[in-house]
């Protein structure tokens, strides 16, 4: 993995969830079931590993 994939991984997570750092570290842990903060909204939800992924990779992918 080189250093552009991950800073550009990092700043899609960024965009996604206000709790970024926090959803970073509970992914690299491999937690399943992970608390997650949406921009624009202020309760917290629990999303799975997968949703949590295919949600950043949604972003990048089509620069949302």
């Amino acid at each position: 993995m080189d250093i552009f994939y991950t800073l550009q991984r990092i700043y899609g997570y960024r965009k996604v969830y206000k709790n970024w750092f926090n959803v970073i570290i509970k992914v690299k842990n491999g937690e399943n079931q992970i608390p997650v903060i949406l921009r624009g909204k202020k309760e917290e939800v629990i999303c799975i590993l997968d949703c949590v992924t295919a949600l950043v990779t949604l972003v990048q992918d089509y620069n949302f």
